[in-house]
């Protein structure tokens, strides 16, 4: 359902943060002990299963994507990663192009059709694309939405934050998908309102939404032939055995480098802490207390309480000698005396507490490891980040082989922009039934590393794929 300026009414209501509000308790339903919730279909127990819900779980709890989302927050270099190659992917603006052969070549030839410009403006596509963009290197796949208006015309193209999404589970008879679920609650437990019928009750409509899944062929033709005014494709990366489509980096969540590069600063905050709360260890020779009382181990009135009363005085007036900003360059006086055998004995004995923050650093190659590790996992070259690789010579983001990695790095993202550009060519031939189009391709112009390396600098270059 679309509202106002072509928005859905539900985009408001997919949150999970704390000041959502919660939804209605889901209904209590009788389960066999039998029936579980797994991630895919197991053969062993395929009607079981079926039943037990009309959805794909993603992760054994249905909430894989917000263990990866809280994890990956935390991590700066996972994050910046996931930006950098977001924005690269988006490269520097859309053009179209066609086809032709020239000198017995094929090559692409610009297109100016400024009627095609102003329907790609018209329909939001740059929007959709540059959410794409985000998403598809994050979650391995993205929720294309198409939106038409009461004259059938595309009127909008939408994208929902792909963690939003679940898949129905196939239809037994025809084995097709047919749904898409979209609900920003499914940590919450949402998904026990939708039971074996798909159906949502009306006290859960708020928070989930259900979308007609498009077939994976003939897309535009199966739009054409429906007057159903919002469709949802899925698509992504292909993942052999599993329904929902894996990034590379969510290795890096299953085993543990993610976590490792950020508990770098957590440990160091914590050294940092007691770096600034414990700095001393005090040692008290126990003969100190017997040369000071006499009577200390006779006298009656040294009871336990006592004497623990007088360590912490004793300890007290030591920490005002060595604590505090108001008086600098402070001394400290203890006695030394000599027992019997002639050895010196020292009624105190201070220490200084190793905190960690001098030389406990065998820890940072294991986070370099884990960063290159990520890094590597978005096909990221960790030169393109300004990085020196462990063991490297290279200076840091200097040179030729930064403009190589680039270069490397731009012909890499062609399959994930071919991924994401199928909804372009889904809206065209919808748009342009009659095939007046069909052969108006859209592509997207690269980032150039400019580098000074011996030669002159390639000032202004824009890579436009051949």
């Amino acid at each position: 359902m679309v509202g106002d300026g072509g928005k859905s009414i539900i985009d408001g209501l997919f949150d999970y943060n704390a000041a959502t509000p919660l939804p209605p308790a889901p209904p209590v339903t009788k389960q066999d002990d039998n029936i579980k919730e797994p991630s895919q279909v197991n053969t062993l127990d395929y009607v079981l299963q079926f039943q037990a819900n009309k959805i794909f779980f993603w992760g054994i709890d249905n909430t894989y994507p917000n263990a990866l989302d809280a994890e990956a927050r935390q991590c700066n270099v996972l994050e910046a990663g996931l930006k950098v190659y977001a924005d690269i992917l988006k490269g520097q603006g859309t053009y179209l192009y066609k086809w032709v052969f020239k000198d017995g070549q094929r090559v692409q030839e610009q297109v100016d059709d400024p009627e095609m410009y102003d329907w790609l403006y018209a329909i939001q596509y740059e929007k959709y694309y540059n959410k794409a963009c985000q998403e598809l290197p994050r979650w391995g796949q993205i929720i294309p939405v198409y939106r038409f208006n009461e004259k059938k015309q595309l009127a909008q193209m939408h994208i929902y934050d792909t963690f939003w999404g679940r898949l129905e589970k196939p239809d037994p008879n025809t084995a097709n998908i047919e749904n898409v679920y979209l609900s920003g609650q499914w940590w919450r437990g949402v998904q026990w309102s939708i039971i074996a019928s798909g159906d949502i009750p009306d006290q859960f409509k708020p928070w989930i939404t259900k979308l007609p899944l498009l077939k994976p062929f003939d897309e535009a033709g199966q739009m054409l032939a429906s007057d159903i005014k919002e469709w949802a494709q899925w698509i992504g990366y292909d993942t052999s055995g599993s329904t929902y489509a894996r990034a590379p980096w969510h290795a890096c969540y299953e085993n543990r480098a993610i976590a490792m590069s950020a508990s770098a600063y957590k440990m160091e905050m914590r050294v940092f802490e007691a770096a600034i709360t414990i700095n001393y260890m005090i040692g008290i020779h126990e003969d100190y207390w017997r040369s000071k009382y006499t009577d200390w181990d006779s006298n009656p009135k040294w009871t336990k309480d006592a004497k623990e009363q007088a360590v912490k005085d004793f300890q007290k007036s030591i920490e005002d000698s060595l604590v505090g900003k108001e008086q600098s360059f402070k001394s400290l006086f203890y006695s030394i005396w000599s027992k019997k055998d002639g050895n010196l004995v020292e009624s105190l004995k201070l220490t200084v507490v190793d905190n960690g923050m001098r030389e406990n650093t065998q820890f940072v190659p294991k986070v370099q490891t884990a960063n290159g590790d990520i890094l590597s996992s978005l096909t990221l070259p960790q030169s393109v980040l300004g990085l020196v690789q462990q063991g490297g010579t290279n200076s840091a983001g200097s040179g030729s082989p930064v403009r190589e990695d680039g270069l490397s790095l731009n012909a890499r993202l062609k399959p994930d922009r071919d991924i994401i550009d199928r909804a372009y060519y889904v809206a065209r031939d919808y748009t342009w039934s009659n095939g007046e189009k069909k052969d108006i391709h859209i592509g997207h112009m690269d980032y150039v590393i400019n580098t000074l390396d011996g030669r002159a600098a390639n000032t202004g270059a824009v890579a436009i794929p051949k």
